[in-house]
This record gives structure tokens, sequence and C-alpha cells, in this order.
């Protein structure tokens, strides 16, 4: 079909006959209403860093959900510990890309009303291309949270497990390695022999912090394995328990014969992080910072209460009562000699698709700050 005269026409031909009124939703093309939704992002952002988040922190959100289960289940019915993916974040960026593509593009848009075109200054071309960089920098931002994720694994050395988004996955620690200082408590470096199998695709890497292991087996960018953290897991190879001169070896719950009596011994728990939290044994984190064997005494069908004994202060000891509670003891006639836990390693596999978009925005959105500062350059 051939177009009349009438029906030819330029891009600025066909934007005067669009009526601008109807497309003036004051909300959206308002500075103030911009102003307001980068306040509430900055906000939520900010609430955020105070809230552990269950991708980088979920042994935090865990022991805030044993600790106050009350008011940190109500945290987790609002998104509160997936802030970042909320829907709420996602609209209030998609709103902020809108906002500013509105309020740049409106003037521009009634320049081909006028017949104007695009013919701008240096200054006002450098302008635009750093808002439109910012758009696609949000649009990054946006596919990330909408296709991206980060999932958290806790892996003991030798154990496997898929990731939630792909089952057929394989992520295996082959090993892991924690080397202290002399102080026995900072860890000085932390690694894990990793293996990661997905879509036919394998890779074994040791991976460090910012050493992550990289798996292009996913579109536009590569899955990534890091190395987020640690911890002791509440298990332990092995224990001493001293008495005397005497150093009896422990296995966990396996009854140890104490020489020369009728009396055995069973090490029942560890925490790796010992407090009296609420009047209860806890683990303040799953840190080696002040860890604590939990020993119970057995002698002809008489079993005594748990006692909780302190590895690193050696006088202190809490006895656990029928109810739950801890009162302290006088200094016990045995102490702990040793632990050698068993840690987990903290793997954060994250896929963040909108990467390339996001690093392309910043290209623009530089590229168009050096326009407008190159035509700026006589005045400033």
């Amino acid at each position: 079909m051939r177009l009349t005269a009438s029906a030819r026409g330029t891009l600025p031909r066909l934007c005067a006959g669009f009526d601008f009124n109807l497309f003036k939703l004051s909300a959206l093309h308002s500075i103030r209403f911009n102003i307001g939704l980068i306040a509430a992002l900055a906000a939520l952002f900010a609430l955020g860093t105070l809230i552990p988040q269950q991708t980088d922190a979920p042994e935090k959100v865990a022991l805030l959900l044993n600790a106050h289960p009350a008011w940190a289940r109500s945290f987790e019915r609002l998104g509160l510990f997936h802030l970042y993916r909320a829907p709420l974040v996602i609209g209030l960026l998609a709103l902020l890309a809108i906002n500013i593509t509105v309020c740049r593009l409106w003037t521009h848009l009634k320049n081909f009303k006028s017949g104007k075109g695009l013919r701008l200054s240096r200054e006002k071309w450098g302008s635009l291309l750093n808002h439109i960089g910012l758009v696609v920098a949000l649009a990054g931002a946006l596919i990330k949270g909408i296709w991206g994720f980060e999932e958290f694994l806790m892996l003991q050395p030798g154990q496997d497990k898929p990731l939630r988004r792909f089952p057929t996955s394989t992520i295996s620690l082959m090993d892991f390695n924690v080397e202290f200082y002399p102080d026995g408590k900072t860890p000085r470096q932390f690694e894990s022999d990793l293996q990661a199998t997905l879509k036919g695709q394998t890779k074994r890497q040791k991976i460090r912090v910012n050493e992550p292991l990289s798996l292009p087996a996913l579109p536009l960018a590569p899955l990534r394995f890091y190395q987020a953290g640690w911890g002791a897991t509440g298990m332990f190879k092995n224990a001493g328990l001293q008495i005397g001169s005497q150093k009896i070896p422990l296995k966990m719950d396996e009854p140890a014969p104490i020489p020369k009596t009728s009396f055995k011994v069973t090490a029942k728990k560890m925490f790796p992080d010992f407090t009296v939290e609420l009047g209860r044994p806890a683990t303040k984190t799953m840190e080696w910072n002040t860890p604590a064997l939990c020993v119970i005494f057995k002698h002809a069908g008489f079993q005594s209460r748990p006692i909780w004994l302190l590895l690193n202060h050696p006088g202190a000891a809490f006895e656990e009562l029928p109810d739950g509670t801890a009162r302290t003891m006088g200094p016990p006639p045995f102490q702990v000699a040793s632990i050698e836990p068993i840690f987990f390693s903290g793997i954060q596999a994250a896929y963040d698709p909108g990467f390339p978009v996001l690093i392309g925005g910043i290209f623009l959105t530089l590229a168009g700050l050096g326009l407008y500062l190159s035509a700026k350059w006589r005045t400033l």
C-alpha cells in the first residue's frame, strides 16, 4: 500500500499531532517526585545495611530469628531480609527510570513538535547523554533484580548441595582450610577447594576472598561463586577433657570412661561463641571466639546436669538446669583441654545479567559528563 503525500511525514510532523496535555502526569515529570524517589530508595538501602540480609549473612538472620522470634518473623513477612530484591525496591527503581526519562525527554519531544528536532548544543547533548546513561544503569539494576539471583550455601568439606534455582546443579566443597594468627581467633586466610557443575559444564578452583570461581554456563554473564565467610558448625571432630594429670579424649555423643573410676563422660554439644542470652546458653555468632563444650557425667544410673566448660576460660563453668536456663558454678576440678571443630565454608553464588547493561549506562553517563564539562570548560 502506498502512502499519500499527506500521510507521509517526518517525526516532527507525527509529534505535532500528539496532544502533550494528555501526557502531563504531574508526578512523573516532577523534580520533587524524583527527589522523593531517591530519598525513599536511600532510606531502604540504609535499612538494608542495618538489617542482616539472607543472601549476605544467612547465619545472622538465623540467629536473629532464634533470639527474637516475634519481631524477626514480622521482618521476614515484610521481606526485610531480602530488601534489595523486594518488589517495593524494584518498583521504585522502575518509577525512578520513568521519572528521569519523562523529565529529560519532555523538552526534546516538544522540540520535535515545533520542528526543531535535536539541534542541541554540546552542553545539552551532554546533559541528555548523562540522563540516558542513568536510565540505562537503572535498567541494569532492574534486570538484576528480576532475572538475577544470589544464593548462600553453607558447606562442610566433602559435602554437595544443589542451587535452589538449578536443582540439577552440584556444588561440592572438596576441602576447606583456615589459617589463624597466633591468638587463635583471628583468621589470617581461609580458602575453599570448590567444584561447580551446571548445564554440563564443570569447573574446580580454590577460591578466596575476591578470587571467585566463574562458570560461563548462563547467558549474558557468568555464574560466580565467592568465598563469603566461614564458621564453626556446632560439631567437632574430637575434644579433650583435662582431669588432674589425665587427658580424656572425647568424641561427640560417645561416652568415654574416666580411668580408675566407674564414671563416664559424654560431650553433647559445642558452641563456637558461648554466651548466656535470656538466661539460656547460646552462641553469639558462628565465629570461633569463645568456644565452649557441654559435658554430662554418668555413674551407676546417675546422670549429672549438663555442664558448659569454656575452652579459653578454665575457671568458668555453667550448669544447665532442667528448664534450660544456666547458672554459674564454682571452678570445677576439670576443664576443656582442646576442641577440634568442624568448620563450614560460606559460599555465595551470584548471577547478574544486568551487569553489562549497568556498565554501558555508566559509560554513557561518563560520556555525557565529559561533553557537558567540555562545553562549560571556558566558564569554569
